[in-house]
């Protein structure tokens, strides 16, 4: 019964062309969760937000450069959970911006 869901599921997205949005909605909910691991629930949890994924490249936006720093020196490790977590996603890049 669950594969009939998932194919269905398959099925109309990609009929209705929103086949995209699902996977970066995928991403970026898996980001979140995998900032949260990597950062902890320190505190620093409302100072990034995970604003898009679009043409491999997951858009964060942060308060601060020393998060900012951080998040670039941790940049690999979050790519690589966030695909491992994810089936079929590839991250080129992370690009931070300030809010």
């Amino acid at each position: 019964m669950l594969k009939d869901i998932k194919s269905n599921f398959d099925d109309f997205t990609r009929r209705h062309n929103i086949k995209n949005g699902v996977a970066s909605s995928k991403v970026c909910e898996t980001a979140r969760e995998v900032m949260r691991t990597v950062f902890g629930d320190d505190g620093s949890v409302g100072r990034y937000k995970i604003i898009s994924f679009r043409n491999g490249v997951l858009n964060v936006s942060v308060k601060n450069s020393v998060l900012s720093q951080e998040l670039k020196f941790r940049e690999k490790q979050i790519i690589g959970l966030v695909e491992n977590k994810v089936e079929g996603v590839k991250i080129k890049r992370v690009k931070i911006d300030y809010q």
